[in-house]
């Protein structure tokens, strides 16, 4: 299945980009994406989205969203994804 993967700024640079597909097995959580995304680009997204890798927790100003909706309201990092979701991975803001 493919998943499409959005992220803003310090995300998105150590990305190489806002805007990436990835290619997911069947049956995916969330965690299996971020878990690819950090073999895959290594310590700088790890200490930019994770307090601990096992269990995984993510820092508490790291929000993710699938298809618009917060991983608080749905099963967390355990989120079972579909073909054609939208992950969204970003910073929290804040700003005044």
């Amino acid at each position: 299945m493919r998943v499409h993967v959005r992220s803003v700024l310090s995300i998105a640079s150590v990305l190489g980009g806002k805007e990436h597909n990835i290619d997911a097995d069947d049956g995916a959580a969330v965690e299996d994406v971020i878990d690819f995304l950090i073999k895959k680009h290594g310590e700088p997204l790890k200490e930019l989205l994770l307090r601990n890798d096992d269990p995984m927790e993510l820092l508490p100003y790291v929000k993710i969203y699938v298809n618009g909706r917060g991983l608080d309201f749905l099963n967390g990092l355990e989120t079972g994804l579909r073909d054609g979701d939208d992950v969204m991975l970003m910073p929290q803001i804040s700003g005044g």
